[in-house]
């Protein structure tokens, strides 16, 4: 009988994860990941008020999978990742904030934390899956002989965009039971079967940060510094407490009165600068590459037609995926598209497989 490890969470998700992996006759294990490091004593109130709301949220967590585990009758583990969570998802994290990109620290830690330190404890403790309550369907080529990474049967949870960085030593141990299901056919599968987190609701906030104070925790790390608010000619038209505040697109907040809507369309770094202007201004149709990966890079030409997806909730564009001669790739619109930001992951498909992806470093054009 093949054994499963389940990451769960202690969500609806991960319990009907768990349930029909069990019910299709794996031998089933639950684990809950430890993801919280206690903040120090020079923390801001602010922050240290908002790490003791995510404990909290992550012992009822831990208690919720706990539970689940113990209706289906299967052992249930935790394991203490917060060092590295610490160390790959937060630092790095805040770090993108204060270079002016904007990040999706749920990318890094499906990459680095789940597939990353996660997986490894699976193939060490001797697993022959991980599973988990991604939607998101694999399939099998017999012809290339090679894992398909597709997107989920429904697109409104659709989660293939957080897991493009999967290979195929990864895609060959990893289950998602549910990317063939809607979010409602789970909700009643859970109440259904009675499972203690059947009506609980979904999370929005990123998990370390409660309330989405992002200014507020980033700050807590490095104070920031003022600068000036320019426009796209270079003139002053104010000033700034931190480029950590701000993002591509953002209109509200930026504390600059014109008489007309105005955008954040560039964050230098290096001279702690925001540039503002019209919402034109914020079109592009290049974007470069960093961080490029496939789950069948074999499967790569020079030159392909992709949908392209810049951000989660965002609907793919037609574009071209372009490899240069010297190994990097860009993204080609065919139509001018809005706030393409440094840092967020672009995404390409074709039809519903995952082509590639790869973290915008540069917008062009």
């Amino acid at each position: 009988m093949p054994r499963a490890l389940i990451a769960m969470s202690g969500g609806l998700d991960s319990s009907v994860a768990a349930m029909l992996m069990l019910q299709a006759g794996y031998q089933c294990e639950g684990l809950t990941m430890l993801l919280d490091k206690s903040l120090d004593a020079s923390s801001s109130t602010a922050a240290a008020a908002s790490s003791m709301v995510a404990a909290a949220s992550s012992t009822v967590a831990q208690e919720d999978a706990l539970a689940v585990c113990r209706q289906l009758r299967i052992k249930h583990r935790l394991l203490d990742l917060s060092d590295v969570f610490h160390h790959q998802v937060v630092e790095p994290f805040v770090s993108a904030y204060l270079r002016g990109e904007t990040p999706n620290p749920c990318i890094d830690c499906n990459r680095l934390i789940k597939f990353g330190a996660l997986l490894d404890y699976a193939r060490e403790e001797g697993f022959d899956f991980l599973v988990t309550g991604h939607y998101a369907r694999l399939d099998y080529d017999e012809g290339s002989q090679s894992y398909r990474l597709l997107k989920a049967l429904d697109p409104a949870k659709d989660q293939s965009y957080v897991l493009y960085h999967l290979g195929q030593s990864e895609l060959a141990m990893l289950r998602f039971p549910l990317g063939g299901l809607t979010k409602s056919q789970v909700r009643r599968i859970a109440q259904a079967a009675q499972l203690p987190t059947a009506d609980k609701e979904e999370s929005q906030d990123i998990c370390f940060i409660t309330g989405q104070d992002y200014k507020g925790f980033i700050h807590k790390y490095k104070k920031p510094g003022e600068g000036e608010i320019v426009d796209k000619n270079g003139e002053v038209l104010g000033y700034h407490q931190g480029i950590s505040g701000f993002t591509i697109g953002q209109r509200r907040g930026i504390g600059i009165a014109t008489g007309h809507p105005m955008y954040v369309t560039g964050i230098d770094a290096l001279t702690n600068r925001i540039t503002i202007g019209e919402e034109a201004d914020l079109y592009h149709i290049k974007a470069l590459l960093r961080d490029f990966t496939s789950p069948r890079p074999d499967r790569l030409l020079p030159v392909m037609e992709v949908q392209a997806k810049f951000r989660y909730r965002t609907a793919g564009a037609p574009a071209r995926l372009v490899m240069f001669d010297d190994g990097r790739y860009e993204v080609q619109f065919y139509q001018p598209v809005k706030a393409l930001t440094p840092g967020q992951s672009m995404v390409c498909y074709q039809d519903d497989e995952v082509v590639a992806g790869g973290v915008i470093a540069e917008v062009r054009g």
